[in-house]
């Protein structure tokens, strides 16, 4: 495996490597056992994670990221050691490896104010570090409408009763006129989505919650035995891990849409074009959403002390918001390069 830096796939390579594997697609395993059977809350029994998936290596983050971490030391773009009181007042869960840690913190305060080297920090630095000069400096004003959607999604499903509070939706037609500036001072700390716009997230979350394969309502929810007692707890939501890379000092960080941890199961949604495996095995590469696979889950590692799954639910922007749930397992292509 080369040590160095290579963001550009040969074709060969990638017709003889396994990509993502669509769950459905996948044998009995993980999901078989009797306590799974009532998870799915639409009463469909899921289509099971293969147990392999879980005997992940200790290596799963790669020289790729080793290679980015010694361009950030040299660099001196990122403090050298985590911090050994929180960096911000807010509770702190320590982690199975020493000096790593979680913390609970807003989508904001983890951009905003929590330091360390996040996986976009990581693709912006592997075009080159003027991009992740400029990509630090502005990151605030990086805002889209591709974006906005979806974390309007992101929030629906796995923040649900934060929603009204942080988004509203305006019914009054075109966006101009007194009528739309009146609404807009009203709402001036939420985002205003269109009627169309909240009928997209809302198809968006229903498609995934819906879509067999991967019980995720269970997952997010969890569930519970005629006792009341957790059959499955509920997995954390928007997560944040910290831990510091040992070799070259660099502070990092991830924030998990959703972790759970019995099994250890990250799971990321991803509003796409198109969500059938030819389609969103090209969009992974192109995103670099397999670098992003492997930080997250060093930082599961290392937090709960053994690895696990990662699952992307990739979901389409537009109806009828196909859906289909992809595990990266370890010994793919995408994840070890």
């Amino acid at each position: 495996m080369k040590s160095r830096v290579n963001t550009k796939r040969s074709p060969a390579n990638q017709a003889s490597k396994p990509g993502p594997v669509p769950l459905q697609t996948l044998p009995r395993g993980l999901f078989g056992g009797p306590q799974m059977a009532n998870v799915n809350a639409m009463g469909r029994r899921p289509q099971p994670l293969p147990t392999e998936i879980l005997q992940a290596s200790r290596g799963v983050a790669g020289p790729r990221l080793k290679a980015l971490f010694s361009a950030m030391s040299s660099a001196q773009v990122y403090a050298k050691t985590a911090p050994t009181e929180p960096v911000v007042k807010h509770s702190r869960i320590e982690g199975a490896t020493p000096g790593c840690y979680a913390i609970e913190v807003s989508d904001t305060e983890y951009h905003n104010s929590v330091p360390g080297i996040s996986s976009t920090g990581l693709k912006q630095l592997m075009r080159s570090a003027a991009h992740f000069r400029a990509w630090r400096d502005n990151r605030h004003n990086d805002s889209t409408p591709a974006r906005r959607f979806g974390q309007a999604v992101h929030c629906k499903l796995l923040e649900p009763h934060t929603f009204d509070s942080r988004y509203t939706v305006y019914r009054g037609g075109s966006r101009r006129g007194g009528s739309y500036r009146d609404f807009k001072l009203r709402n001036a700390n939420r985002t205003i989505l269109s009627v169309e716009e909240m009928d997209r997230v809302e198809g968006c979350v229903s498609s995934l919650l819906e879509t067999p394969g991967f019980p995720l309502r269970g997952y997010l929810e969890g569930a519970k035995d005629a006792d009341g007692e957790w059959l499955v707890k509920p997995a954390r939501k928007e997560f944040t891990i910290l831990w510091t890379d040992e070799e070259t000092g660099v502070l990092c960080k991830v924030r998990l849409d959703a972790i759970g941890s019995d099994p250890v199961i990250a799971f990321d949604a991803k509003t796409c074009g198109d969500a059938r495996p030819a389609d969103f095995t090209r969009e992974i590469a192109g995103m670099n959403y397999d670098l992003q696979a492997a930080y997250y889950m060093e930082g599961v590692r290392r937090f709960f002390g053994r690895d696990g799954a990662f699952i992307f639910g990739a979901v389409e922007a537009l109806a009828p918001h196909g859906a289909l749930f992809y595990v990266l397992g370890p010994d793919h292509d995408f994840m070890a390069n």
